[in-house]
């Protein structure tokens, strides 16, 4: 018996889809790609440098620039990630973690060129009229 993606790739899935990328999944399927999160990514240097540190014939294993550190298959079997090690497993990382995210600065405005973005492809879309109408009071 096949496996859904399997059965997906014979019926004409594009194979090189990154399970991770949810708007080229929505475009390969017809849906609406409006966004399930408004993420906004505030600009800052890495926490750590990003690296991979270990590549297998059917595995990489990456240290993140929070300093995570996550395992992921290779090729048609990607999944969601394993992580080997968290960002954080001490209190002081935790507050080194908490320094770099900045929780405590202002989040940007919808003047913001990416938040903007994200907001309109929100207002355009037909499933999310009323969340769109919402953020523009």
């Amino acid at each position: 018996m096949l496996s859904a993606c399997e059965r997906w790739l014979t019926e004409g899935l594009n194979f090189h889809l990154d399970p991770r990328r949810y708007d080229e999944w929505c475009d390969a399927f017809g849906l609406d790609r409006w966004p399930t999160t408004v993420s906004v990514h505030l600009a800052r240097a890495s926490l750590f440098e990003e690296a991979v540190l270990e590549e297998t014939e059917t595995t990489v294993t990456k240290r993140l620039s929070d300093g995570s550190i996550e395992q992921d298959n290779k090729g048609s079997h990607k999944s969601i990630p394993h992580v080997v090690r968290p960002a954080v497993t001490s209190r002081a990382e935790w507050g080194r973690l908490k320094e770099w995210w900045q929780v405590d600065a202002p989040l940007p405005g919808a003047d913001v060129p990416e938040v903007f973005e994200v907001l309109q492809q929100a207002r355009e879309s037909d499933q999310a009229e009323g969340i769109a109408d919402f953020l523009d009071k």
